[in-house]
C-alpha cells in the first residue's frame, strides 16, 4: 500500500503557539495525487486543536475542474478515519494510511 502523508516531505520550517496557531513553510509548492490531486502552497497555516486542524489555509484540492480550499481537517479515534473537508464536501481516508509523518 502506498504511504501517505498529511504534509508534504518538503518542509523547511514551522511555528506553532500556545494557543495552536500552526504556519508550516515549505521549500517550494508542490502537487500530490490522493484520491483526488491536492495543491500546498509554500505556506499552510490554520489552527490545531485535540484531533482537528481548522481555519486551514494553503491546501487545495481539485474537485471536477474546480480547485476547492480545504479548510479542516479531523481524526475519528473510534472509527479510524481521518475525514478532510474540502468546500462543500467531505472524504474520510483511513488513518493507517497516515502514519508515517515526515519529521
Amino acid at each position: 500500500m502506498k504511504e501517505r502523508n498529511i504534509v508534504p516531505n518538503n518542509v523547511k520550517s514551522y511555528t506553532l503557539s500556545s494557543t495552536g496557531d500552526f504556519t508550516i513553510e515549505l521549500e517550494s509548492t508542490c502537487y500530490v495525487q490522493l484520491d483526488d490531486l491536492v495543491y500546498y502552497d509554500k505556506t499552510i497555516s490554520g489552527k490545531l486543536s485535540y484531533g482537528a486542524v481548522h481555519d486551514v489555509f494553503g491546501i487545495q484540492a481539485k474537485k471536477l475542474f474546480l480547485w476547492l480550499p480545504v479548510t479542516g481537517i479531523e481524526v475519528n479515534g473510534k472509527s479510524g478515519m481521518i475525514q478532510f473537508f474540502v468546500g462543500a464536501f467531505s472524504k474520510e481516508f483511513p488513518a493507517v494510511q497516515f502514519e508515517d509523518i515526515p519529521v
